[in-house]
This record gives structure tokens, C-alpha cells and sequence, in this order.
């Protein structure tokens, strides 16, 4: 599962698309619908709408009912990486399940170190990769056709409505500040 269709969960969708076996079920969350949306057309198989007014054991449930195991997911990638993303998202994890942290919101987050051990769940920080990597990833989306998502360029000054929007969950795509 990835968390968080803005721009780099959509190129994540993407590059999953074009790469993973062809059963692989790649499921989307996000608050906003517009942006899952963007995700189905761009190949997503199913998405969830994570919404902030809904209650969380309602959400969790919802979000591993999608899952192709009862207990819930392989793997989930959260490209937010709030409080809030990462506890769904390891509540989402099944057992031996591993959970990518790429996002940099920030914030803390509870643990239940029990359920961590007896789950035999892991947590990897993802943060840079080295120039061969970048290499490697222009050479497959090149033979894959992997297109952009959509990108919406701001002014400098329009900094702040950027961000704003993109907090809202309503950034379609990729927010980019163009410097003129």
C-alpha cells in the first residue's frame, strides 16, 4: 500500500505498476479524493479514503479489508509520514510486514514494542538514494513510458498557498515553486 497521492506516491504507483509481478494488488490512501482520483487513472487498483472525520479502528479496518491477507499488508510505503500515517499504517502492517518512512512532515509516534517483536514487523527510513540509483530509475521509466503526474507550478511568493493547499490534501499532483 502507498500512503499519500501527491506527487512522489504517484510516481511510486507508477514505477510499482511497471515493475512488480502483475498479481501484485497496489492499493492507495489518501485524504483527499480528488487525488485518489489521479490515482486510479493512473493505473492504482484500489484506493481508501482516509477521512479525518471518520473513526481510526473504522479506518484501520477499512484500510486491511483491501488488503489481499486478512491481516493486512505486505508492505506500505508513507510518503506523508505524520503521526497520524505512520500508527495507521503499522496498524495496517500484517505480520513480518515491512513499512517504508519516506515522508518528512515529521511529528512522534506511539509504538506498541510488543506488537512490533511478536509481529515481526519492520520500519525503514528512506531518505536518499546514491547517483547510480537515479541512473537506474531514468533508464526504467524510460522503457516503462512512466509519465509525470500532474505538476502545478507557484510563483516564490505563492509559497505559502502551495503549501497550503498541499496540507489540505487538495494539491493535485506535484506543487513545484518556480523561481523566475
Amino acid at each position: 500500500m502507498i500512503v499519500g497521492a501527491g506527487g512522489l506516491g504517484l510516481w511510486c504507483l507508477q514505477i510499482c505498476r511497471a515493475t512488480f509481478p502483475k498479481t501484485t494488488k497496489i492499493i492507495l490512501a489518501d485524504v483527499s479524493e480528488g487525488q485518489l482520483s489521479v490515482a486510479k487513472d493512473l493505473g492504482c487498483d484500489d484506493t481508501v479514503l482516509w477521512s479525518r472525520d471518520e473513526k481510526e479502528s473504522v479506518l484501520v479496518e477499512r484500510t486491511k479489508s483491501k488488503s489481499l491477507r486478512k491481516d493486512g499488508f505486505n508492505g506500505i510505503i508513507d510518503f506523508v509520514n505524520t503521526t497520524v500515517t505512520f500508527e495507521r499504517g503499522f496498524n495496517c502492517l500484517c505480520k513480518n510486514g515491512v513499512m517504508a518512512l519516506v515522508g518528512l512532515f515529521g511529528g512522534g509516534a506511539k509504538l506498541s514494542l510488543p506488537k512490533t517483536v511478536f509481529g515481526s514487523k519492520q520500519i525503514r527510513g528512506v531518505y536518499t538514494g546514491r547517483r547510480q540509483h537515479l541512473e537506474e530509475l531514468l533508464a526504467m521509466m524510460s522503457k516503462h513510458q512512466i509519465v509525470s503526474p500532474p505538476i502545478k507550478f507557484f510563483r516564490l511568493e505563492e509559497v505559502n498557498d502551495a503549501y497550503k493547499l498541499m496540507d489540505q490534501g487538495k494539491m493535485k499532483g506535484r506543487g513545484v515553486i518556480k523561481f523566475e
